[in-house]
């Protein structure tokens, strides 16, 4: 199987690394929230806990983290796509600097 049709309008993409790695290269369509920001700041993302969400970091490990942090609050289709350029293979989205 595959991660599609995860490329609906109602799904949102994560980016939970430093804002430093953010600045040098994201996904274009991501959103910012460092992993350990997650808590406070994912009702400005999405509150409809059955919203897919995306996630990627650098390798996936901060990226599995914020899975469970999700998880933890409720939501229900989380996904970790693992590192930068796996999220952007997966997608077909390009990296930008911002």
């Amino acid at each position: 199987s595959t991660l599609f049709p995860y490329t609906t309008l109602f799904r949102s993409i994560i980016d939970v690394r430093s804002l430093e790695e953010w600045q040098e290269g994201h996904l274009s369509n991501a959103k910012h929230i460092e992993w350990t920001n997650l808590e406070s700041k994912i009702g400005e993302v999405s509150n409809y806990k059955k919203q897919t969400i995306l996630l990627y970091c650098q390798s996936g490990k901060r990226s599995e983290k914020a899975l469970e942090i999700l998880k933890n609050l409720g939501y229900i289709k989380v996904i970790n796509l693992g590192g930068l350029s796996d999220a952007q293979e997966l997608l077909g989205v390009e990296v930008v600097k911002s």
